[in-house]
């Protein structure tokens, strides 16, 4: 290593091979050059490393120099025509004046923002623009916060539609397909253009109305009103003052019909707030109301729409909206983090009348778990929420409408099927946790049963990566659940597969995009190739079965719509599980040496219930399985019988579906 040389740029150590004549580039940093900056302590006045005292190297691998900078100042060291001394003066310098120097400005909608600006909105504190005039912070500290990030950009629109068969198309072209009515249409396209811009979901990018119109995404028959509603973010123009003034004081004066105007101040609302045209960016309530763009009127108005106000239209239920409802039922493109409504398939779709929907928003219901808790709502809210599939919603729909159920009834099933939804969602359900021995009936860990000779490596590794990616590594004889970390120390598993099972474990916890440092899902590691595809799908499926995709940032299992919506899952990788291949049957029976999914294996093996844990059996004596409450065997002569087998002092055995 005392033979390499320091890359400037990355400060990477590499071995240099030297040409024929024995010379090396001046591109690089010999060591003895590198521990002489090294070693050379400055105390640094201004800046992010304002009163510290740090290395001369550190101070030119920092982000106040380029690359062409840290060249140059080597190479005239390396020379001779420039010494520490000399060098660390010019450093100081070219650190104070860039702090000095630089303006605090940060993009908004249409325009740059200055941080006096984001001060005056009550985005910012005095003392964090502070900060960023002294360089104790950049603009790229700032805009991290996720409240100043939605103030500055608010986020996207309805950008797309998603076809049945997972074709992207921009709104005018299903306008032009007949896919969407004109007016629904028009409707989605102006409420992009008064949130920000036109967008293209296919090529993910953003227009004003005029270079979307120019770019053909979308077309001149709709340029005059989609210009009217971008002024909603561009501002109106008073006519006795010229003055610039907001969507909600054009309102006022009546340069635009109040039905239209709320239906674009609701947009904006549902996108990160209102729009101040004069500055670029949206702004909190409060100052709002300061500043005459908005009031608490139009407030009450849309806290508490009604039909008059709910200005969208869900092209599937036929229903009128507030755009952050519709918004709701959109999902996100995993590739471009877009927000899409889907338009579902209508052979299959129970026709909904008037009369049965009136029925169902009629019906109030109060639910004790997840989203609509403690809250007053309707049957028709929850039967439309991601807590039931579109399969299950057509069959409730079906089996009212031919009266085989009463409202009554439904409204019972649905709150259980939630309260039960999000318990799973929470905790999720039981993964293979060990093995029981037969006719022993002794229970073991995955890892003892390798170790025994019961399980190959290659089987077991598979089991104790499905448990840490779906939570725990779980002890069945203590029944703890267990960190891949607490495991290793208390011996569940073994030291030679610690470094795979905490990968797998980041199935949990969430693996790091290289490119920005985000927290991201398993799924969408799997899209950005940091696993190998086949790898991942076997940790994904043990996800589903245990009670959902996991969410990383919220550490709870999501329900297979609302993944999809969160971009966590996509049409293509639900067509993969939905129809596995021998190649996608990641998980080995050692009983009937068949490859199966994570799935089939849970409903094939034993379920004890007396821990809430699921054992996987090595061995199934003859004759069946053992009560070890009558000690004797439970016997089963058909597939049909081997459901549930309740006796006496047992809570509950499932069992495997196969004939003994």
């Amino acid at each position: 290593m005392e033979r390499c040389v320091t890359d400037p740029v990355t400060g990477l150590c590499l071995l240099p091979l030297h040409d024929k004549s024995g010379r090396m580039s001046f591109s690089f940093i010999d060591y003895q050059t590198k521990m002489a900056f090294k070693t050379e302590k400055v105390q640094v006045e201004y800046g992010k490393y304002m009163g510290m005292t740090v290395s001369l190297w550190e101070l030119l691998m920092s982000e106040y120099f380029d690359e062409h900078q840290r060249k140059d100042i080597f190479q005239r060291y390396s020379e001779g025509k420039l010494n520490i001394k000399t060098i660390t003066t010019m450093v100081l310098e070219i650190i104070e004046k860039s702090v000095k120097t630089t303006k605090a400005t940060f993009q908004g909608i249409r325009e740059t923002v200055t941080a006096n600006q984001l001060v005056e909105a009550d985005i910012i504190s005095k003392e964090v623009m502070e900060d960023l005039q002294k360089g104790k912070k950049s603009v790229k500290d700032v805009t991290e916060d996720e409240n100043v990030t939605m103030y500055l950009q608010g986020k996207d629109s309805i950008a797309g539609i998603l076809l049945p068969d997972s074709q992207i198309m921009t709104i005018y072209q299903a306008r032009q397909n007949r896919k969407l009515m004109p007016g629904t249409a028009l409707i989605l396209l102006e409420a992009q253009a008064a949130t920000g811009f036109v967008i293209d979901p296919i090529g993910n990018r953003k227009f004003s109305v005029d270079d979307a119109v120019k770019a053909r995404i979308v077309g001149p028959d709709v340029c005059q009103k989609l210009r009217s509603a971008e002024k909603a973010v561009t501002g109106y123009k008073d006519p006795h003052d010229e003055k610039i003034i907001s969507l909600f004081q054009a309102m006022q004066k009546d340069l635009i019909l109040k039905e239209h105007g709320i239906r674009l101040l609701e947009a904006q609302i549902a996108t990160g707030g209102i729009i101040d045209p004069v500055n670029s960016h949206r702004i909190p309530v409060h100052v709002a109301y300061k500043r005459g763009y908005f009031n608490e009127e139009m407030n009450q108005i849309l806290s508490d729409p009604t039909d008059d106000t709910k200005g969208f239209f869900d092209p599937n239920t036929l229903e009128n909206l507030t755009y952050l409802q519709l918004m709701a039922r959109c999902v996100t493109d995993p590739s471009t983090g877009l927000c899409l409504l889907p338009l579902k398939s209508k052979g299959r779709k129970i026709n909904i009348d008037d009369n049965m929907r009136e029925m169902f928003q009629k019906t109030k219901v109060t639910v004790k778990y997840g989203r609509f808790k403690g809250r007053h709502t309707t049957l028709w809210d929850l039967i439309n929420s991601e807590y039931l599939s579109e399969e299950k919603r057509q069959e409730f729909f079906k089996r009212f409408k031919s009266r085989k159920i009463t409202i009554e009834e439904l409204t019972i099933i649905i709150i259980e099927i939630i309260e039960n939804s999000v318990r799973a969602y929470l905790q999720g359900t039981s993964c293979v946790a060990g093995l029981i021995l037969q006719p022993s009936n002794k229970k073991i860990s995955i890892y003892e049963a390798q170790k025994i000779g019961i399980l190959t490596p290659g089987t077991a590794l598979c089991l104790l990566e499905a448990q840490a990616a779906t939570g725990f590594i779980i002890d069945p004889l203590k029944n703890k659940k267990l960190t891949v970390e607490e495991s290793l120390r208390e011996n569940v598993i073994g030291p030679q597969m610690y470094e795979k099972l905490l990968s797998a474990e980041r199935a949990v916890t969430g693996y790091t995009d290289p490119y920005t440092g985000q927290k991201i899902s398993l799924f969408q590691a799997l899209k950005k190739d940091l696993i190998v595809k086949q790898h991942g799908i076997r940790l994904l499926e043990a996800q589903i079965a245990t009670g959902g995709i996991i969410d990383p940032l919220k550490c709870l299992h999501l329900p297979l719509e609302v993944a999809y919506k969160k971009g966590y899952f996509d049409a293509e990788l639900n067509q993969i599980l939905e129809d596995p291949t021998d190649d996608t049957k990641g998980f080995f029976d050692p009983g009937t040496k068949e490859n199966l999914t994570y799935m089939e294996m849970l409903h094939r093996y034993l379920i004890v219930k007396d821990h809430g844990i699921r054992l996987l059996e090595a061995q199934i004596a003859t004759g069946g399985i053992i009560d070890p409450v009558h000690s004797h065997r439970v016997y089963y002569h058909t597939k049909s019988d081997l459901s549930v087998c309740k006796t006496d002092g047992l809570r509950a055995i499932f069992v495997l579906a196969t004939v003994f």
